[in-house]
């Protein structure tokens, strides 16, 4: 299983964009879970580790 982040679009230009985490499956990448929408990441990020998130078994991004 692995996770994703990501941004939804909002039709209000003037608007912060939306962020949801999903949980998806290794084999068919089909979505198993996923958030409702937050509009700061770091409040998204926060509730995917209460959802088994582990943020260490992340490689980085160079």
């Amino acid at each position: 299983m692995g996770w994703e982040f990501a941004a939804l679009w909002v039709d209000d230009p003037d608007s912060a964009w939306h962020w949801v985490w999903r949980r998806v499956a290794d084999d068919s990448g089909g979505v198993i879970q996923e958030s409702h929408p937050f509009q700061d990441l770091a409040l998204c990020v926060a509730d995917a580790k209460e959802h088994g998130f582990d943020e260490d078994g992340c490689g980085s991004i160079s």
